[in-house]
């Protein structure tokens, strides 16, 4: 295989990583690297994960095709393969292995791959239906009909094996590391009223799993270029760049107030811990992280430090 079709599929991989980053960003699911494909909590993620690579494999097929580029066509395949690798290799780097299923996330890299290729061997047997012109109605039909598929298949495979959840003993164990780690800027109401300090802790958790160390470390970087508002593992809007502790002490300023404000309401538990939730990230899908962890802390037993239930 030349340097030329190795770039192709190189910049391929990092090209839909990219996209899907962006998406992830604008959509408030995730600003790891992958997006929605590497958020932990999405429903259908594990489809998207191993679905979508064929896609872009099929698109950048057609496109080959048309340009009359055929030697790209070799090796197509590999694309879905590297981009599990640059995901897995992201994974392992931010430390977020242990936050997904692994041995599911493995066989979805294997299917990947395995997809990709029979996507590439019949791009390659069918190149000559994918001319796209007035007259060759194949190509579109084979397109739309390789889309329905995919479609179909996210549609029906059963939720259990769409999902990349958290895991409760991985969520308890970055409990008591960053009780450990924090519990001397804790101020004395988190420490003695439960639910404060669960929900302040789901919010840490939370924001960590987004926003790994080494993206805070990037993100303190290219503060003073402005179009990054947030910093340190509390993710808290400020004019100065914020350390991990900083940020720690301010967020639990935000939080208190917002508690305050929401106990007078007349609201259940639920309701109450959502619109705290909201209100520090006014993003959907960040609020049911973070009443997924603050329900997996109170099920494990997670106190000061302590768990009892894991």
């Amino acid at each position: 295989m030349g340097w030329s079709i190795f770039l192709l599929d190189i910049l391929l991989a990092f090209g839909f990583l990219f996209i899907a980053t962006l998406y992830g960003y604008l959509e408030q699911k995730s600003l790891s690297v992958g997006g929605m494909i590497l958020s932990w909590n999405i429903n259908d993620n594990l489809v998207a994960a191993t679905l979508l690579p064929a896609l872009l494999v099929l698109f950048s097929g057609v496109l080959i095709v048309n340009l009359d580029k055929l030697h790209f066509l070799n090796g197509l395949w590999l694309v879905g393969l590297y981009i599990f690798i640059i995901k897995s290799a992201t994974l392992i780097i931010t430390k977020r292995i242990q936050s997904i299923k692994l041995l599911n996330w493995i066989i979805s890299g294997l299917i990947t791959v395995a997809i990709c290729y029979i996507f590439s061997e019949l791009i390659n047997y069918s190149k000559l239906n994918l001319k796209l012109s007035p007259s060759n109605s194949a190509s579109i039909i084979w397109c739309i009909g390789t889309i329905a598929i995919i479609y179909l298949l996210v549609r029906i495979l059963p939720t259990q094996i769409r999902d990349l959840n958290t895991n409760r003993r991985h969520i308890g164990t970055l409990y008591v590391k960053y009780f450990n780690q924090f519990k001397y800027e804790l101020k004395t109401n988190f420490k003695k009223d439960e639910l404060l300090q669960r929900i302040f802790f789901a919010i840490l958790i939370t924001e960590d799993l987004n926003r790994p160390s080494i993206f805070r470390f990037f993100e303190r970087l290219v503060f003073p270029l402005g179009f990054i508002k947030t910093t340190g593992i509390m993710q808290v809007t400020n004019k100065n760049i914020l350390s991990d502790s900083k940020s720690i002490v301010l967020a639990q300023d935000l939080i208190a107030k917002y508690y305050k404000e929401i106990s007078k309401k007349n609201k259940t538990e639920y309701n109450r811990l959502k619109e705290i939730a909201y209100l520090y990230n006014d993003g959907d899908f960040y609020t049911e992280l973070i009443l997924y962890c603050y329900f997996t802390l109170t099920e494990i037993g997670a106190f000061n430090g302590e768990i009892t239930n894991i």
